[in-house]
């Protein structure tokens, strides 16, 4: 089957839009009161700037279409992309690394309110990403983030999403205003909870020849 690649081009970009729609959607959504922190891969170049609200002067040299995308965003909902802000060293600066090609990048991005209340000390890559130190419990001061299959397709039923919706907005009313990283694996343990209520665990395949 041949396709032409100025149709796989046109519908591309009409995915980036329809994200970029609901993204925005989402966040005019979101009270003037309320705190927003963004976490995820955006898989977005945004460069770097000095004096500017939006990006910092830390970040990489290079744009794309989907740094761009994220800047006109976070300029829009007056936002900041708080890895651009802190100096590291490239082994906690680039989230993202090809040791073939020799090619590094940030596209794991931590975004907040440019007014935030929430104090970030610091923003920055680690390695080991999915242990943490939980200090709700005192016998085990270790939470690590476990690789469970969330059943992703209930979603698509209207009364899943709205429990699982419900369940997380509960959750996060009760998240603590820490450093940076604590509170990002707090907010995690969140999710992760409210998705296990709310979603279940995704069915495994069975193996029909399997004797």
């Amino acid at each position: 089957m041949f396709v032409r690649p100025d149709i796989f081009q046109l519908h591309y970009l009409r995915v980036k839009d329809d994200h970029d729609d609901n993204l925005n959607q989402l966040l005019d959504t979101i009270g003037s009161r309320k705190e927003i922190v963004i976490l995820g891969d955006f898989n977005a170049h945004v460069g770097s700037k000095t004096n500017d609200p939006v990006v910092g002067p830390y970040g990489e040299n290079n744009l794309n279409d989907n740094g761009s995308r994220l800047i006109a965003i976070t300029c829009q909902h007056s936002l900041q992309i708080k890895n651009e802000f802190f100096k590291h060293k490239d082994i906690h600066k680039f989230t993202w690394t090809q040791s073939t090609l020799q090619r590094k990048s940030i596209i794991d991005v931590v975004i907040s309110k440019q007014n935030s209340r929430i104090k970030f000390n610091d923003v920055r890559g680690h390695k080991k990403a999915d242990t943490f130190v939980n200090n709700d419990d005192k016998d085990d001061k270790t939470h690590v983030i476990n690789n469970f299959r969330f059943n992703l397709d209930s979603l698509q039923n209207e009364s899943t999403t709205f429990l699982y919706r419900h369940r997380l907005s509960a959750k996060l009313k009760n998240v603590p205003y820490t450093d940076g990283l604590t509170m990002y694996y707090n907010i995690m343990k969140r999710v992760e909870e409210a998705a296990k209520e709310a979603l279940g665990e995704k069915p495994h395949k069975v193996n029909k020849n399997k004797k």
